[in-house]
């Protein structure tokens, strides 16, 4: 009699012992998968952000170009406009709006 309660008690605790170790198992399976993603997810947001400082810098430095070349603009600009203006201002133009032999002469030569 004795035995069977013996027997009884270990068979319960084979069966604890078993259901235990499935559970924990899936415990352990289930925190492998949320490190494996977690480890993933971290992989992704390093390349995510290596690619976006790599498009800040090329940002910065097309914004350095479009910088120089509107300086290059806006002096090209005022050359042709200074220019312009003396042009105007040591060019004569006859009242009766008749082409001069002297503006002749400049207009051949150009």
């Amino acid at each position: 009699m004795i035995w069977k309660i013996i027997l009884g008690g270990w068979l319960v605790s084979a069966s604890a012992g078993v259901a235990w170790h499935y559970h924990d198992k899936g415990k352990a399976v289930a925190a492998a998968i949320s490190a494996s993603v977690t480890l993933a997810e971290h992989g992704a947001l390093q390349a995510e952000l290596e690619g976006l400082r790599k498009l800040r810098s090329v940002q910065v430095a097309a914004n350095e170009n479009l910088r120089v070349s509107e300086a290059a603009a806006r002096a090209d600009a005022q050359a042709a406009a200074d220019e312009l203006e003396r042009y105007e201002r040591e060019t004569t133009v006859d009242p009766s709006c008749a082409v001069t032999p002297d503006l002749l002469r400049r207009l051949r030569a150009n």
